[in-house]
């Protein structure tokens, strides 16, 4: 007979090969993105989900490149607006903690998270508070330095992926697009 304990840690096992997978996903992802020379790609999804870390940016990008502004279900509710029919939610990591005292004292590992674009909801007119594509550009030192440290890391293995920062800038701030 199995306890609860036990169903709790069938359910942590398979929630750790789960986020691993997403992980994983997003790596290679991300990687192929650069390797392919997409920069414009991350760019502009920077510039739409620019709030989420590097790795879910990469795991929403891959499951939905258009979205814009993006909730949980929860979320969304508060601001009056509902989940379409028949929608699914995209993927993402999120961390969980170790709490002491009812607060959180450590990170303990990931979860599986599910979000919401606002082409996936209806309701109440929602007003984001995001700045347009075009005011990015003001912001291109800024960009630019962050991406420096994208187009040049280690892989899990130890290869080093690199790409000239210098010999893409042209292409990538173009405003011709």
């Amino acid at each position: 007979m199995k306890t609860r304990k036990d169903s709790n840690l069938v359910e942590g096992e398979e929630m750790a090969i789960e986020t691993k997978r997403l992980s994983e996903s997003a790596d290679k992802y991300l990687m192929e993105m650069l390797e392919e020379g997409k920069f414009k790609e991350i760019i502009n999804g920077m510039i739409n989900i620019g709030g989420f870390s590097l790795k879910n940016q990469a795991l929403i990008h891959k499951q939905m490149p258009n979205a814009t502004e993006l909730k949980g279900m929860r979320s969304w509710n508060f601001f009056g607006r509902f989940i379409k029919a028949e929608q699914k939610g995209i993927e993402t990591l999120s961390p969980t903690f170790e709490k002491e005292g009812g607060k959180a004292a450590g990170l303990t590992g990931f979860k599986v998270h599910y979000l919401f674009d606002i082409s996936q909801t209806e309701g109440a007119e929602y007003h984001s508070s995001k700045c347009l594509k075009g005011e990015v550009f003001k912001y291109i030192e800024g960009i630019k330095e962050g991406l420096e440290g994208v187009l040049s890391w280690k892989t899990k293995d130890g290869t080093v992926i690199s790409h000239s920062l210098e010999d893409t800038m042209d292409r990538i701030f173009s405003i011709d697009g």
